[in-house]
């Protein structure tokens, strides 16, 4: 700012008092990030696209479609339209304004009786010298909001994709854990029927008919609950697609091998790359802006106007490009008692931004959170599922080594189904710890907020 400029600024603090006194918003205070993530060492590359990572070409054609279909993606596009349009009309309230202005009237004169014609063009044109910077904050802080609202766009786009690949896996699982437990079911009534043979026989005690037949509905109801799982998990990926939800869309029965994790790259990089970040640093920004503008609403405001036209009884005289009247003025308004109206209005802005601010740190916060929980529940179900690979092999080996007793005579047809049994077990666990760690991956993926595909595009 200038020196006249300045000097003028505190004689109008002089002359409004205390009004000018204000308490601006602060950045907000917010740890420094450190140089590496805690949960686990990483190298420092960008974490690469869903695509690249997750390997799928059922599912990237399944985002795709999402991301052309879904309807609360198109309303998130409609936002950024809207934020474009007030973008423009915040930028054209810093432009001249021009107005065109016709009438005509037809006025009887008494006591004479006479009739007379009045017809009138001009044009009038008005400008408000933005000496404050009033018009061009509101204009900035509208720009900056239009990139925050294209940041929650992205951000939208992202989410879905999450969305989309967690129906989509556990889907996968859910059908994958019908299969197993049927299989399961069908043990459990086969060891059943021998049971109740043995029993009839005298062999066993009712107690075991009787554990064997509770374990055999356990499983009928696991077999079940699946089935609601992948009906309701089917019906939940079509909405996301856009689809009517018929539960008709079909899922393999299996899950993929549980992707390499990402390179996680450094807590800096990821700030600077999560959308919802990017969306709260330019509202704080915005709020900033808006609250200056409040500011500048306490100081003097200059406008220049200027109108020019022609005034005729004759319609056909307007016609005549002279403009015979005109006027140019300028004026000064200075607002001076409006009961408390423009500063109340200035510090709740201060207080919006304020309130932006403290936004942008906890969104900070969250976003460096949900990287660490994200790295260190993966190491974790990692952990675990190598300790369930153990105890599955260890299963397979019971149950094998129990077919080949019984086979040579040696064991009977129960411990046999109980050994298989183990093994079926241990193979839902299985199940459920890869999904998991897939659900876990897809966690990861949305929290560095890295692209969706590495080009976007049909």
């Amino acid at each position: 700012m200038s020196s006249p400029r300045r000097g003028l600024v505190a004689g109008l603090c002089l002359l409004l008092g205390a009004g000018c006194a204000r308490q601006t918003a602060q950045d907000p205070a917010l740890p420094p990030p450190p140089g590496a993530w805690t949960a686990t060492s990483t190298d420092a590359a960008d974490p690469t696209s869903w695509a690249a990572t997750l390997a799928d070409p059922g599912l990237d054609a399944l985002i795709r479609e999402a991301l052309a279909a879904n309807h609360d993606l198109a309303a998130a596009a409609a936002r950024v339209r809207a934020a474009e349009a007030e973008a423009r009309i915040a930028g054209a309230e810093r432009q001249p304004k021009l107005d065109l202005n016709a009438s005509a009237t037809r006025t009887r004169l008494s006591p004479s009786g006479t009739e007379v014609n009045q017809f009138n063009v001009g044009l009038s044109a008005s400008w408000e010298v933005d000496l404050w910077g009033r018009w061009s904050r509101r204009a900035q802080a509208a720009a900056v909001s239009l990139a925050a609202v294209e940041a929650d766009r992205d951000a939208a786009e992202r989410s879905l994709a999450a969305q989309v690949a967690k129906a989509w896996y556990a889907g996968r699982s859910a059908r994958a854990e019908v299969v197993l437990a049927e299989t399961l079911a069908e043990t459990q009534a086969a060891s059943v029927q021998v049971a109740e043979r043995r029993f009839a026989d005298g062999l066993i005690e009712a107690e075991t008919v009787r554990e064997l037949r509770s374990a055999l509905a356990s499983a009928q109801n696991r077999a079940t609950s699946a089935r609601i799982a992948l009906d309701a998990q089917t019906r939940r990926l079509e909405i996301l697609l856009g689809r009517y939800p018929g539960a008709r869309l079909a899922t393999p029965a299996d899950l993929p091998e549980v992707p390499a994790p990402p390179p996680a790259g450094i807590p800096a990089d990821c700030i600077a790359r999560r959308p919802d970040v990017r969306a709260a640093e330019a509202r704080f920004q915005a709020g900033r802006l808006r609250a200056d503008a409040a500011q500048a609403d306490l100081y003097p405001r200059i406008a220049l106007t200027a109108s020019g036209g022609r005034s005729s009884a004759d319609l056909g005289d307007l016609l005549d490009a002279d403009f015979s009247v005109w006027s140019l003025g300028g004026n000064l308004l200075q607002p001076l008692f409006q009961g408390g109206r423009l500063r109340a209005t200035r510090d709740r802005a201060d207080a919006d931004a304020d309130a932006a601010g403290q936004a942008f740190a906890s969104t900070v916060l969250r976003a460096l959170g949900e990287v660490e929980t994200a790295l260190a529940t993966g190491v974790l179900l990692e952990e675990r599922d190598r300790l369930q690979a153990s105890i599955l092999a260890e299963s397979r080996a019971l149950a094998v080594r129990a077919a080949r007793r019984h086979a040579a005579g040696i064991g009977d047809a129960l411990g046999v189904l109980a050994a298989r049994r183990g093994e079926q077990e241990a193979a839902l666990t299985a199940l459920a710890l890869r999904q998991l760690r897939i659900e876990n991956r897809i966690d990861l993926l949305l929290a560095l907020g890295g692209d969706l595909f590495a080009a976007k595009g049909p």
